[in-house]
């Protein structure tokens, strides 16, 4: 519940942050807003907000290591998690903007082995595909190899051999799931003829 008022806070201090009316410089007024919600212990991680290459605020909070009281630090390093689909859902765009793709593309048109043939870009980019999220995809698997370590080309397959049906019509509702975006990083390789880290790093991080 903390960390959702938290969030709920910030997007409402964001919002809000442009029409501060007593006076305070944009800094303050960030220093100010962190650190109420520091004092409670809302937050735990670190804060980077710059305009026109000048930073503005930065700070980090929490701890990296809990039990040890090990503090974050801008140097820390986090797991971004589902963070990544939004690098990989860029990648899909700027394939696009060049018009190497189009995102009504069917799926199958770039992977014939594909099993789902209606299912197109654009399917998969809005969650509204209906592959099933990867837990039922490779528990399977990890059943009778607890050391199988996956990668983007058995997504494939194991939608494949596993027989998975989807969990509704394409385009019918929507359902979180990361499968999704596996097969649109396996599309951004196979495009672009580059590891999906190597893509992000050379167009989008570096830029």
């Amino acid at each position: 519940m903390r960390i959702l008022l938290g969030i709920i806070n910030l997007v409402l201090f964001v919002c809000c942050f442009n029409q501060c009316s007593n006076g305070q410089s944009r800094e303050i007024a960030l220093e100010t807003f962190f650190a109420e919600i520091d004092k409670n212990e809302d937050i735990s991680g670190s804060v980077y907000i710059a305009e026109n290459g000048k930073i503005i605020y930065q700070q980090s909070f929490g701890y990296a290591d809990i039990q040890n009281k090990v503090p974050n630090t801008s140097n820390t390093l986090f797991q971004i998690a589902s963070v990544s689909k939004l690098f990989t859902a860029i990648a899909v765009i700027q394939l696009y903007e060049q018009k190497k793709i189009d995102l009504t593309d069917k799926f199958s048109t770039y992977f014939p082995d594909f099993p789902y043939k209606e299912i197109t870009l654009t399917h998969l980019l809005s969650m509204t595909s209906g592959i099933p999220n990867t837990g039922p995809l490779y528990y399977p698997i990890w059943e009778t190899n607890t050391d199988t370590v996956f990668t983007l080309n058995d997504v494939i397959p194991a939608l494949t051999n596993g027989n998975q049906k989807l969990n509704f019509n394409p385009g019918e509702t929507y359902e979180y799931s990361n499968t999704n975006y596996e097969l649109l990083a396996l599309l951004v390789e196979k495009i672009s003829g580059e590891k999906i880290d190597t893509y992000l790093s050379e167009n989008i991080f570096i830029p």
